[in-house]
This record gives C-alpha cells, structure tokens and sequence, in this order.
C-alpha cells in the first residue's frame, strides 16, 4: 500500500493521510446505485475534511479565475469521463474507487464531520473546475446548483443553505465566474452580460456550457438519481421572481413550477411572482427563462444541449430568477422549497 497525500494548498491546513493501493487503477465504472448499501458506509474511510464543507468551498472559490482573467481551462476529455464514474461510486459508497476516479479527474476528496454524512469533492486547481458537495444515503431528491456565484450576489448563500436546510442529494457550485474564459461557445443563445453587447456564452459560463465539469456531474448526478429534481438559483435587475421549468410550455397546477409559485406568492406578497410556464392563475414571463440552460436542457431530455430548445419538460429542472431585494431576504424561498420539493 502507498500513502496518499491530499495537500490542502488552498487551506493551508495538516495533510490527512490515506492508504490506497496505487499499482492498479479502478476501471471507469458505468454501475448503478447499490439497493441496499451497507449501514456503516466505506466513505467513512475518507480523510476528514479540516474545515466545515462552506469554508472548504468558499476558500477555494477565493482563488477562482476571475472575469476576464483568461484563467479558465477546458477540461479534457478523460477528466470528464472520470468525474461521471467519480459521482457513481460515491452514489455506491465505494470510497477506494472513488478515490481513484477523484484522482483521474484531479479532485481531491475528504468527508465532512459537520454536516455529516456529507462529502466534498474539490479540484486540485482554480482553474474552472466545479467543486462538489454530496450526500451519501438517505437525502432529498434535489440538486442545488449555482451556476453564478460571482455574478449573481447571494446565489451562493442560498445554495448552501438549501443544502444543509433541505438535507439535499448533492450542491453544484461553478469554480470559475462566468466571463473568466475568452473563448465563446457555438451553443444557442446569447448574453451581454461580459461584453455590454450581445453575443455567444464565454466558455466558462457553467449554466450553458455543454463540455464544463459543472455539467457533466449535473448529468452524472441526474442519471444515477432519476427522481431528483434540479434547482438553478440565479440573481436579476429586476424585481420579483420568475420561475421556469427550463420550456416554454404550458404546466398544470400540480406542476414543480405552479406549486413553487404560488407558495412563493405566499412568502413574498409584496413581489411579482411570475413563470415562464403557463397555468390557470399564474403571471406569465417570457424572459429570464432559462431555456438556453444546459442543465435544464438535459433534464428535459433533448438531443443536443448545445443547440435545441426543449420542445417539453420532464418536471425535474427549477430555473429560479430573483431580485436583489428576494435574495437579501430568502427566508420565504426556502420555506417556499420545503414544502414543494418532496422527502425522497
């Protein structure tokens, strides 16, 4: 056996050690999740993180690459097939194999001793790469995503506190801001948020980006949990909240979109609470509706991410558009949330 060492260059803190036997590579899994997995989990073998899973995450993003830094690198090929296989044996509580495909996609993992059982998956460089927080074992079927934390103020916050509040499946965080990378996507749509003009998506942009590490443990994690629903939390000028199930189709009233409004409409009666999908007594929107969103395409199940529109939704994506004063006070969404997402 040949010691591991995780050096926590970004934290500064004493080097947990692992023994894990390095002269044989674990093969890229493709296995599901175990129906019933062992009580006392193999992931409780990981090295203890030294900070709490928000200090961990928030001193990596310290070191993100910045707007406009050009710091932002593509992922290659085999790191992305190695986190899908990464997302897997944690779903199976694997820990030596996930070691492996951690250490294939350059991630570094430890498990969190404060909001345990929780497990944080952290690239071994800022440079783009999303950092991970999932939950082993019994969890609610959502994923919190922030595809915008240094854009979209307050977005981060809520992700985290709907992850601990909700004991949410897993937390999805972009490592880099959206305008850090120079080159454009060829996907559908435009932005003008980077360049004060319209234009195609940066390539860090982690909400639209096809080939990003952010998505790819998005499609990781909606394959191996296929009842989970996704939430994508993104900040606006304007005022009130928009909500979107990733389409422009119509929803009925038992519908993630509808019930998630009209318990907002509750929590926040002096805001305009609108969606992007029609249903008998809603406000309807038709921008800011997240149908560009890769994720949300994915989740509705269309060919090409990079270049359709979904056509219909599977009513697993949340595409959540806020105002500056609905952030400063999200009290009322995660109420809102806990009462529309369901326990398992």
């Amino acid at each position: 056996m040949i010691p591991v060492l995780y050096t926590w260059w970004l934290l500064g803190a004493p080097v947990p050690v692992l023994e894990v036997d390095l002269r044989a590579l674990p093969p890229l899994a493709t296995a599901t999740v175990a129906d019933d997995p062992e009580p006392r989990s193999p992931l409780l073998s990981l090295p203890v993180c030294t900070l709490p899973p928000r200090e961990v995450v928030r001193a990596f993003l310290r070191r993100a690459p910045g707007a406009n830094s050009d710091r932002y690198r593509e992922p290659e090929p085999l790191g992305l097939l190695a986190l899908r296989s990464l997302v897997v044996e944690l779903g199976n509580a694997a820990a030596a194999r996930a070691l492996g495909q951690a250490r294939i996609a350059g991630y570094l993992l430890c498990r969190s001793e404060e909001w345990a059982p929780v497990i944080v998956a952290l690239p071994n460089a800022a440079d783009g790469r999303a950092p991970l927080l999932f939950r082993p074992g019994p969890a609610r079927p959502l994923v919190v995503q922030a595809p915008h934390p240094f854009f979209e103020a307050g977005t981060l916050d809520e992700a985290e506190a709907l992850f601990e509040r909700l004991n949410a499946r897993a937390m999805l965080v972009a490592g880099a801001h959206r305008c850090a990378s120079t080159g454009r996507l060829a996907c559908s749509g435009s932005t003008s948020v980077c360049d004060k003009r319209p234009g195609p998506f940066r390539a860090s942009d982690a909400g639209h980006a096809p080939a990003s590490t952010f998505q790819v443990l998005h499609e990781a994690l909606s394959d191996l949990y296929p009842e989970a629903w996704s939430l994508s939390l993104h900040g606006m000028t304007g005022t009130g909240i928009i909500v979107s199930n990733g389409s422009s189709g119509q929803v009925g009233p038992d519908s993630p979109v509808a019930l998630l409004a009209e318990a907002l409409k509750v929590g926040y009666p002096d805001q305009p609470i609108a969606t992007c999908n029609e249903y008998a007594g809603g406000e309807i929107e038709t921008l800011l509706c997240g149908t560009t969103n890769a994720q949300g395409r994915y989740l509705n199940e269309v060919d090409d991410v990079c270049a359709e529109l979904a056509t219909r939704s599977t009513d697993r994506f949340l595409h959540l558009e806020q105002s500056v004063a609905a952030r400063a006070h999200p009290e009322p969404l995660y109420q809102a949330l806990d009462l529309v997402v369901p326990l398992r």
